[in-house]
């Protein structure tokens, strides 16, 4: 007659599968995080009102390592730059794409001079920027064409945001994810894809 293992054995046998179990969802949870999706969470002001300091969103990191980013597209970027702290990440808007010749007059965008709605501008006092062109950008030599795999960036918030007006055009490799989903306070809980037919060029 087969002698059962003792208590002691079988309890020993179920804590190392339990810890296998354990292991492999933290690697699953690792992988997801860092190739798939996180949750970031937006601290300051810089793009309010569309997103509040402490809003948590999903940040969907994969998107990117098949396509472009998109205009008006939210973005987290890990900058390379000193006017930001090492290691701190910022999250701001795409505004301009590669190839193309952007300008801000009268607090407009212009893209390839034409017009573009901004319908997220909804307080034209804080969220008012100078006039500039693409030319003018730090670090970008004078040149009127955003560069093949550089974006422009903003916060929503004009007046207290640090972006591309101060740090420069962004390249790709730079940018994290694209916050796809507000999750918390329950009253943001909001896409934030925005739709290539939501774009107008007037």
């Amino acid at each position: 007659m087969e002698k059962k293992p003792s208590l002691a054995k079988r309890i020993a046998v179920s804590a190392a599968k339990l810890f296998g179990w354990l292991c492999i969802i933290f690697s699953i949870t690792l992988l997801l995080n860092a190739f798939v999706f996180s949750v970031a969470m937006v601290e300051g002001i810089s793009m309010e009102p569309t997103l509040v300091d402490g809003e948590r969103l999903i940040l969907d990191r994969i998107s990117y390592r098949f396509t472009n980013p998109s205009r008006f597209d939210i973005v987290v970027i890990d900058p390379d730059s000193d006017r930001i702290p090492e290691g701190e990440l910022i999250i701001k808007r795409v505004i301009g794409l590669p190839g193309e010749k952007v300008a801000f007059r009268g607090n407009q965008l212009y893209v390839d001079n034409e017009l573009v709605a901004e319908d997220f501008i909804v307080d034209p006092v804080n969220q008012y920027t100078n006039d500039f062109t693409v030319a003018q950008i730090p670090g970008n030599g004078g040149n009127s064409i955003i560069p093949e795999g550089y974006y422009l960036v903003l916060g929503d918030n004009r007046t207290h945001s640090v972006d591309s007006r101060q740090i420069g055009l962004v390249p790709k490799e730079q940018i994290l994810g694209k916050a796809a989903f507000s999750i918390w306070p329950i009253d943001k809980i909001q896409f934030l894809t925005v739709k290539p037919e939501d774009i107008n060029e007037l």
